[in-house]
């Protein structure tokens, strides 16, 4: 199996399941707004937030890899809405696009045929999600409201 079958056939859930998984991760909401100034009460709210969920994946895709040595490191993009909550109360909802770096171990590093028998099982795959280093996330076309 090469890269490339390896990132667009066995991993393609895997990446996504990851990608969003770090996404609703409150730490990454400051990173998100910090270039949204319209918001009143921003820094108070984001201090309150305790859970982040995505609502909606509108668009992901690999934009780029390349092999590394015994790693292969991903540009990744994905378009979502995402909605934060502090405890249950709603705060906002945010829309906007990630750009993600990140590395994997490369197709002769690690053992990648177990993705093939978890198929599309989301805890399955989240238990395997060390496998992949985020270098860098950025932000882009952010947008949040309260609806």
């Amino acid at each position: 199996m090469n890269a490339d079958m390896l990132l667009n056939n066995v991993l393609e859930e895997f990446l996504l399941e990851c990608v969003g998984n770090r996404l609703e991760e409150v730490s990454e909401v400051p990173r998100m707004l910090e270039d949204i100034s319209y918001l009143e009460n921003k820094d108070s709210d984001i201090a309150r937030i305790t859970e982040c969920e995505i609502l909606d994946v509108e668009d992901y895709s690999i934009q780029d890899f390349s092999v590394e040595g015994d790693r292969i490191k991903i540009s990744y993009e994905i378009s979502y809405i995402l909605q934060a909550f502090a405890n249950s109360e709603f705060i906002w909802r945010i829309q906007g696009t990630a750009n993600c770096i990140f590395s994997i171990p490369g197709v002769e590093a690690y053992d990648w045929s177990i993705f093939q028998r978890i198929g599309g099982n989301v805890e399955q795959l989240l238990a395997h999600k060390d496998l992949l280093h985020f270098e860098n996330i950025s932000y882009s076309f952010m947008e949040c409201d309260t609806i």
